[in-house]
């Protein structure tokens, strides 16, 4: 388990500086990659956040991954840290700038295990794992399959909504998992299609209104991965022009 807490007093951190270059807003410690808080709360951007020894901050969202609810059912956390954070007391009045660009391999190791909705085909439970696996994750607490989620983004499905979401979230099961690619149709959408009768065009129409469900969590932290990696470049070209 990888915890890290370092407060003043032990250690001095400024991982962070404002965008405006006047300082560092008020930093109480810093946590590591891969250490497991518990998110208790959201403020404008931030997580307040609780880590193992009970001590309570904030965060920038972009920081945190939900923990795989695949596994161990009974964890004492909801979440991980995915890169290394000063930890504030109070949410920073000032804007605080990005940290340093990590080498393009780290990013992408990142990018390809970022989370993703699972859904499983006997209970119907929702369960969020990396989403580097082909189909689908084992539900280490019931046993069964849980395949990677679809939304449906036709205005008029009739498909069921859940959690807030805008559009109806539902899963395929491949009959040949690694070997054969399921159509992917909203089930949904069949009620009020005659897929017989359809011409090529008309499905590939319906076929631009389903696609792979994207957690909040995975797209925010796509787009800061992004602009990692555009900074990294722009520092790799400024080192090789110098």
């Amino acid at each position: 388990m990888n915890r890290s807490l370092h407060c003043f007093g032990r250690v001095v951190v400024a991982a962070f500086f404002l965008a405006n270059g006047c300082g560092s807003p008020s930093s109480s410690g810093s946590l590591q990659p891969g250490t497991e808080v518990q998110l208790i709360g959201e403020e404008e951007g931030f997580g307040k956040i609780q880590t193992a020894e009970g001590e309570v901050g904030y965060v920038p969202l972009g920081m945190l991954k939900q923990r795989n609810t695949a596994e161990a059912a009974d964890a004492d956390h909801t979440h991980a840290i995915v890169h290394a954070t000063d930890f504030y007391d109070i949410v920073p009045s000032e804007p605080i700038a990005s940290p340093p660009p990590r080498d393009r391999a780290a990013i992408d190791r990142e990018q390809h295990t970022l989370n993703a909705l699972f859904i499983g085909e006997e209970t119907g439970r929702e369960v969020i794992a990396p989403r580097n696996v082909h189909y689908f994750v084992v539900n280490e607490e019931t046993g069964e399959r849980c395949w990677r989620s679809i939304e449906c983004i036709h205005p008029d499905c009739p498909g069921k909504k859940k959690n807030g979401r805008p559009h109806y979230v539902f899963f395929l099961v491949a009959e040949k998992p690694n070997e054969e690619e399921p159509p992917i149709e909203c089930n949904a959408c069949l009620r009020f299609r005659d897929v017989d009768r359809e011409t090529p065009l008309e499905k590939t129409e319906w076929s631009r209104y389903v696609r792979p469900y994207e957690l909040p969590e995975t797209l925010r932290r796509r787009g800061e991965l992004d602009d990692e990696r555009r900074r990294f470049v722009e520092e790799l070209r400024k080192t090789h022009a110098d």
